[in-house]
Parts: structure tokens; C-alpha cells; sequence
């Protein structure tokens, strides 16, 4: 679009800015490509990030949360620290089978409400710009600040199901076939020594599910296959693998996805929980307290020392 990382960034932190007067960061900081050789080596990474405002904003999401961390430094002094999703953007929500809400806790922790109010509240200002609605930007942003506030007030509130989400889920179709091939088209095979490695690393992953569960087939997380996942663009430089398990019968139509990511370092965000790092139980806490409906199967392995989430998909 024509547009430099660091003309992109004077969009990303407007909101914050309006809380303070600190003076913008160095562009040289923004810039995701400077001395990045694993960018310079995925080069449809580096064009999805450059080909839209968006796509760079989903990237940049921990310096842009220590940005926000910084800009309103001393509003946060005393500040209550509150459930994050840690990364909340348009491109978060999902409509599944199950519902609808933000998904993919990644960033998940505790910290100040800017952190999420801020990114949501860009990534609406983003959206509609690329869509040529700016006249809808500021009654946009004045309605999600009513919603959030209006539930504050009111803890009980309950949102309305969007007429959007309905018709989406409307459109869905049941084809087990198409989506495991899907799987297939977004990963990528490993070497047997790695499937190897990730296997011994579910094993105690597997037994606590078990407890969990015993009316699971013993059967039910036999792996069928393990491959290295490709999707993403804030992830796509983690480690992430989909695990394909027998489910609860040995027909290949009812096998179970699981989702195992690497969870991500948050100590370079100065203003979240300093528990945040890569402790796993953050991800989990956090899919109990904010998620609609939790992920099934939500849980936590070492591999090569380590932490990775792990997670079924929907």
C-alpha cells in the first residue's frame, strides 16, 4: 500500500498518544525488518506484513504493548490489574461451531486495561480505514467504550449474539474430509526424530487429559500424524505443530486436531504481570476467566525445555 512500518506505527500508538504527551518512539524500532535474518528468510511473511496496515499491526503486538506500556506510564501507577487477552484485534474474533469470541490466547496475562483497550480500538480504526468507512471510525470506537464500560457497571451484562455471527454460522457446513485436508494444506511434515521428541513430550499431557476425562477411549489421543503448522502472521515465527489423534473411534472421520504452540516470551511488555514470560498457566487461567468457551483438551507440555499450549481445535 505504499506505506513505510514507521508511517504505519504513527497510526498504531494515535490512541495512546491521546493519553500523554511522550514522545513517539524512534521509527527504527518499528521498522520489523531491520535486522531480522529469520524476515529476510520467509519472504511471504515479510510481504503479507508490508501489504496492509493491519498485517503489520498483528505482527508488532509486543512492542506495540510495551508502546502503550510506555505512553501511559503514569496513568498506570495506580491502575487495577485486569484479565488480558494480551493481542485483541478485529481478526481475533471467530464464529465456530461453538460460538463466538476472541480467540488465540497467546498473549494472555494480567496487566492495565490500555493494553487491550488500545489494540482493539486501533485495529477498529485500521479496519475501517482500509474499507473507506472513516465516518464510522469515531462512532465505532464510541460504541465499544459503551459496551466496555456498560459491562463494568454492570458485570452480569450479557452482549446480544451479532446478527453477523448468526449468518456466518448459518453458511457452515459439516465435512470432515475438506477439513483435514485443510489441516494438511496449512502444515507442513517433520523428520521422525522431531515426531518422536513430541510424542514423549505429550505423554504426561496425555495422562492428565485422561484424568480428566475417563470416559475417553484409551485409545482417543493415539497419534495418527504430527506436522509443523505454517498459519499466522503475530505467530508465524513461533513453533507450532497440529497433532491429528484417533478421537473417540479408529474412524478417520472423527480424528481430533490438537493445536501445540510455543508460548511466547511476554518479559519485553513492562507493564503486564511479571509472571507473564512463558509461564503456560497464564494461557490457561486466561481461557477460564475470559474465553466464551474454553478450548477442549487445554493444556500444557515441555518439549526440548520448552513450554508449549496445547489445545483441540474447533
Amino acid at each position: 500500500m505504499g506505506c513505510t512500518p514507521a508511517k504505519w506505527a504513527t497510526v498504531c500508538f494515535g490512541l495512546a498518544a491521546c493519553a500523554t504527551t511522550a514522545a513517539p518512539p524512534p521509527p527504527s524500532t518499528l521498522d520489523v525488518a531491520r535486522g531480522r535474518s529469520d524476515l529476510q528468510r520467509n519472504p511471504k511473511l515479510l510481504e503479507r506484513i508490508r501489504g496492509s496496515a493491519h498485517g503489520y499491526f498483528r505482527f508488532i503486538n509486543t512492542p506495540f504493548s510495551e508502546e502503550v506500556c510506555r505512553q501511559v506510564k503514569k496513568a498506570l501507577e495506580r491502575a487495577p490489574r485486569v484479565n488480558l487477552h494480551g493481542d485483541a484485534h478485529l481478526e481475533q474474533y471467530a464464529v465456530t461451531d461453538l460460538g463466538r469470541g476472541l480467540t488465540d490466547f497467546d498473549d494472555a496475562t494480567t496487566g492495565p486495561a490500555p493494553i487491550d483497550l488500545v489494540r482493539f480500538g486501533v485495529s477498529i480504526t485500521l479496519a475501517t480505514w482500509a474499507r473507506g468507512w472513516e465516518a464510522h471510525t469515531d462512532p465505532l470506537l464510541s460504541r465499544f467504550v459503551a459496551g466496555y464500560r456498560r459491562a463494568l457497571e454492570a458485570p452480569d451484562t450479557q452482549a446480544p449474539f451479532p446478527a453477523a455471527a448468526k449468518r456466518i454460522q448459518a453458511r457452515f457446513s459439516s465435512d470432515r474430509s475438506s477439513y483435514l485436508d485443510w489441516v494438511k494444506s496449512v502444515s507442513y511434515p517433520i523428520d521422525k526424530a522431531d515426531q518422536d521428541a513430541l510424542a514423549e513430550a505429550l505423554v504426561p499431557y496425555v495422562e492428565t487429559m485422561r484424568r480428566e476425562s475417563p470416559e475417553l477411549d484409551p485409545t482417543f489421543f493415539s497419534i495418527v500424524e504430527t506436522r509443523r503448522l505454517t498459519l499466522g502472521i503475530g505467530s508465524a515465527l513461533d513453533d507450532k505443530y497440529v497433532v491429528r489423534v484417533q478421537g473417540p473411534t479408529a474412524d478417520p472421520q472423527d480424528d481430533v486436531i490438537l493445536e501445540v504452540k510455543e508460548v511466547r516470551d511476554l518479559s519485553g511488555v513492562s507493564c503486564v504481570s511479571s509472571h507473564a514470560g512463558q509461564d503456560p498457566f497464564r494461557i490457561l487461567v486466561a481461557q477460564s476467566r475470559i474465553a466464551y468457551r474454553p478450548y477442549r483438551f487445554l493444556g500444557y507440555i515441555r518439549l526440548d525445555g520448552r513450554p508449549f499450549w496445547v489445545h483441540a481445535w474447533v
